[in-house]
């Protein structure tokens, strides 16, 4: 078939013709219709094109996560704290009438196999206390989880009280505090296995 017969049917209805896929199997001397000869079919995008989509998609997650909670916050705000508060009563109700707990003895972890404290080490025991309000305890067990799990609370707590009251009332950089988080942990963990006071 002449080049030019084949690219006019590849740029059929103004679709581009590295968007067709098509097949010769029949010859062109066949007594049938041009249209019958090539068995043409729109391939939205080859393979490497969608493993490429997929990737992006994964890539994106959280920031196309971001954008959905912000066009429609409210809901999320409220399914979070029915967990929050879902997550209380129920563990406290499992451990006041039935003993559950969810700490290990011995403890389990990083500490046991390497001998050094890694910033999560007491942080199973630390939650167990936080989750029965013995907050004391929870503080001595990891006092950064403590921190970290008081501070995510209290700042979707103003978020929330802003959201639902309209009132704007502080404003956070969430890639100053990141960055604050990611700096506190590596000190904090570098200081818990020379402080005695630190380690657990």
């Amino acid at each position: 078939m002449p080049h030019d017969e084949q690219t006019s049917l590849r740029t059929h209805r103004g679709i581009p013709a590295n968007r067709f896929k098509y097949n010769t199997s029949l010859a062109v001397g066949d007594s049938m219709p041009v249209s019958s000869l090539l068995r043409l079919r729109l391939v939205n995008m080859s393979e490497k094109e969608k493993e490429k989509s997929t990737i992006k998609k994964i890539l994106f997650l959280p920031q196309a996560i971001i954008d959905s909670v912000q066009k429609r916050p409210k809901p999320y705000l409220m399914t979070f704290w029915v967990l929050v508060l879902s997550v209380f009563v129920t563990y406290n109700l499992l451990y006041r009438l039935a003993g559950f707990t969810i700490t290990t003895d011995p403890p389990l972890g990083f500490y046991t196999f390497t001998g050094i404290y890694c910033p999560a080490c007491g942080g199973t025991r630390m939650t167990h206390n936080f989750l029965i309000f013995n907050w004391r305890r929870a503080f001595v067990f990891n006092p950064f989880f403590f921190i970290l799990y008081t501070f995510i609370l209290i700042y979707i707590g103003i978020l929330t009280v802003q959201i639902f009251s309209g009132k704007k009332l502080l404003k956070l950089n969430i890639g100053a505090i990141i960055i604050a988080w990611a700096i506190i942990i590596v000190i904090f963990t570098v200081l818990r296995n020379f402080v005695p006071a630190l380690a657990i």
